[in-house]
């Protein structure tokens, strides 16, 4: 049975777009991995350590027969194979793509957790989300996702820069139709 899973995409150095749509191909071109639904793309302040470059973020809705650690093995891969430097937590990256959430599942590790630890305090992640899946409820928290949205304490500027469909056609310029 293939699941539903909402995934973080994030970049904050050199072409920042070019690592979003490259992470896009690759998730895409996993057999395992199909894309349902991309959110536009933002720019949003940094998160944790302010004195950075501004981050584009989006987030995207796949369906996948993978786990979720074997999903985090193949996450984590596509981040190296786009030069991924590991860094400080809050720091600058090329490329970030984290679970956010894994269906109705809930995964408790010492290197994954999911839902997405601190999701509900990330405007940056939950308004893209929010464009995508408004009404998908978090176990953790028991909330929507459009009711996080307007409870999120975190204030900083989420600017809408790229919409679903430019993006979409930067993702596969020969596609046809446009993802939701």
């Amino acid at each position: 049975m293939k699941d539903f899973v909402f995934l973080g995409l994030g970049s904050n150095l050199d072409n920042r777009l070019w690592y979003i749509v490259q992470a896009l191909r690759h998730l895409d071109n996993s057999p395992n991995i199909q894309i349902e639904k991309m959110s536009s793309v933002y720019e949003t302040e940094p998160y944790g350590i302010k004195e950075q470059r501004n981050f584009l973020n989006a987030v995207v809705q796949i369906q996948t027969h993978f786990r979720p650690a074997k999903l985090l093995q193949c996450v984590k891969f596509i981040e190296r194979k786009l030069g991924r430097i590991h860094r400080s937590k809050w720091h600058s990256r090329e490329i970030d793509i984290d679970i956010l959430a894994y269906g109705q599942e809930e995964t408790n590790l010492s290197w994954l957790t999911i839902p997405h630890s601190d999701l509900q305090n990330r405007r940056f992640v939950l308004v893209p989300f929010d464009e995508i899946a408004p009404q998908f409820e978090l176990i953790e928290p028991r909330k929507k996702i459009c009711s996080l949205v307007q409870t999120c304490p975190d204030r900083g500027e989420v600017r809408l820069i790229i919409p679903a469909e430019e993006l979409h056609i930067q993702f596969d310029p020969s596609a046809e139709k446009v993802l939701a």
